[in-house]
C-alpha cells in the first residue's frame, strides 16, 4: 500500500504532536517538583523560626 503525499503529513503532525505533549507533561511535572521544593523550604524555614 502506497501512502499518499498528505497521509505522510499526517503521519509527520501526529508525530509532532505527540512529542509536543511529552514536552507538556514534563514541563508540568518540572513545575510540580518545584513547587514542592518550595513548599519544603519554607517548611524548612518555619521550623528555624520556632525552634
Amino acid at each position: 500500500m502506497r501512502l499518499r503525499h498528505w497521509d505522510c503529513d499526517f503521519l509527520i503532525i501526529n508525530k509532532v504532536e505527540n512529542e509536543l505533549k511529552g514536552v507538556q507533561r514534563g514541563y508540568e511535572e518540572k513545575l510540580e517538583v518545584k513547587e514542592q521544593l518550595s513548599r519544603l523550604r519554607q517548611a524548612i524555614i518555619e521550623e528555624k523560626q520556632a525552634s
